[in-house]
């Protein structure tokens, strides 16, 4: 990928040229989707299948996180491939320093944003089920009659506290915007530079954070829309599936689609840190 020049981020070349690795290299990481795919696919269901309660929800952290460090495997081989020219093996995928700093930044990023998202989600669960219901028995109820469930939320979120709740809710959601985008290079420049980083990076988007968030989108809006309708097809066969193997191969198809459709967008995070890296950086 060619570097981008000095200056403002150009907005459609870097979708362009994100598309273009894609087209060039997507048949060369699609056995490691497969194998990241069925891991994921498989390993969540084995997991939550029979599992009830406090061990149904500790099944679905672990699955998450089984889930979440497969895709890091897959991260690593297509910025191997984006940032360095390397391709390890047969697949790409490999184990090694790449693999075990890009968990540690992954853990950065869970400890940046997951207690402010579940701090939000606890205050939008209060705030909305204390306007539907005022006791366990009635929440119970509505929770028996799926349109009365929707009905009732959509009356809450009507009232003022639903409405304020509704604006802090989108003041939210471009704090994160912003705060990606200031770190959208953060794996990138971890392959590039062979050590561990994270907030070293957050000034190089300095005056681009706009640009960079609309080339994410721009990027990523296409594999989006298939993915809606690929979900759509396959959820509903899944809807009909009852069979913990049905339910396997469909996530793991699934599953596949997404590691594919997510390397436009990892190879945007390697063409934003090559264009963008300092000269004279040093990583600490």
């Amino acid at each position: 990928m060619t570097d981008i020049p000095s200056g403002k981020v150009p907005v459609v070349e870097c979708a362009v040229t994100s598309w273009r690795f894609f087209l060039e290299n997507w048949l060369r990481f699609l056995p490691a989707a497969a194998i990241v795919g069925v891991i994921s696919g498989v390993a969540p269901a084995l997991l939550v299948s029979g599992a009830q309660g406090a061990q149904a929800a500790f099944s679905d952290l672990t699955g998450f996180s089984v889930t979440a460090i497969a895709g890091v495997f897959f991260i690593a081989a297509v910025l191997r491939k984006a940032v360095r020219d390397e391709f390890h093996g047969p697949t790409g995928l490999s184990f090694g320093a790449d693999e075990t700093r890009l968990i540690g930044v992954l853990a950065a990023m869970g400890l940046l944003f997951i207690p402010p998202l579940f701090l939000f989600f606890i205050l939008c669960a209060v705030i909305l089920f204390g306007r539907i219901a005022s006791t366990p028995e009635q929440l119970e109820t509505l929770a028996a009659d799926q349109a009365a469930l929707e009905r009732a939320f959509l009356e809450a979120l009507s009232t003022p506290a639903g409405m304020v709740m509704q604006i802090v809710g989108l003041i939210f959601l471009i704090v994160l915007l912003v705060v990606s985008a200031r770190l959208v290079m953060v794996n990138a420049a971890t392959i590039g530079e062979r050590k561990m980083v994270f907030f070293q990076t957050w000034s190089w988007s300095k005056g681009n954070v706009l640009r960079i968030i609309a080339a994410t989108i721009l990027t990523a809006l296409p594999i989006a829309l298939v993915n809606l309708i690929l979900s759509s097809i396959l959820g509903g066969a899944g809807a009909t599936q009852t069979s913990l193997p049905a339910a396997m191969v469909i996530n793991s198809a699934l599953s596949v689609i997404a590691a594919l459709g997510s390397i436009p967008s990892i190879a945007l995070g390697a063409h934003l840190y090559k264009g963008l890296r300092p000269p004279d950086f040093a990583a600490k």
